[in-house]
């Protein structure tokens, strides 16, 4: 069984799970670059996908982890330019992956308390930043010509807001169930 979040979840259901988001989320082709987007708290599941990818024929998965607290603690202490600027060489990232004809895997699973403390005007000058450097990319994402899909896994957090009546266990397993619910119905439809 796999420790913490995926707990009360069965492995064979994540695995189905990674499943659907391989062969139906992006329908990953022989030899296709996959990249996963996700916090790094999520690479037990991650770990799924990348075997799901490579089993779909995937050329390469690549792993672009991220970490909230990280994340966070930029936000809070950068340098004002730092803030304000994306580097080149983010920008030249997407664009070698976009040229090879990428499916991007994103992995949401927010804990939606943790920039409460954060100003969201540097917040905003960073998503701005942001959006003008990878202008291209995401001109490719909203057109379709990239292949990509949103999958989520519950927080804690997320899961006793939605569900403040119950124990955090109780809600945790309730916002398991909901999201693979939508799921099987996903896979229902394909």
């Amino acid at each position: 069984m796999i420790k913490g979040i995926y707990e009360l979840v069965s492995e064979e259901q994540l695995k189905k799970y990674a499943q659907l988001a391989v062969r139906a989320g992006v329908n990953v082709q022989k030899n296709q670059l996959v990249i996963i987007h996700s916090d790094i708290k999520n690479a037990p599941f991650v770990h799924l996908i990348q075997k799901a990818a490579y089993g779909a024929g995937a050329s390469n998965v690549v792993m672009d982890w991220t970490d909230e607290q990280s994340v966070k603690e930029f936000y809070l202490h950068a340098a004002d330019d730092a803030i304000d600027h994306i580097p080149d060489w983010e920008a030249a990232r997407f664009n070698e992956w976009d040229d090879a004809g990428v499916a991007y895997i994103h992995i949401i699973s927010e804990n939606l308390d943790v920039f409460k403390d954060v100003s969201t005007e540097r917040m905003s000058r960073f998503q701005k930043a942001s959006r003008t450097k990878l202008q291209e990319h995401h001109a490719k994402i909203r057109s379709h010509k990239l292949r990509w899909c949103l999958l989520t896994v519950p927080s804690l957090q997320w899961a006793t807001k939605v569900f403040p009546d119950l124990r955090k266990e109780e809600a945790l397993q309730s916002l398991w169930q909901v999201i693979l619910q939508g799921a099987r119905q996903m896979e229902k439809i394909q």
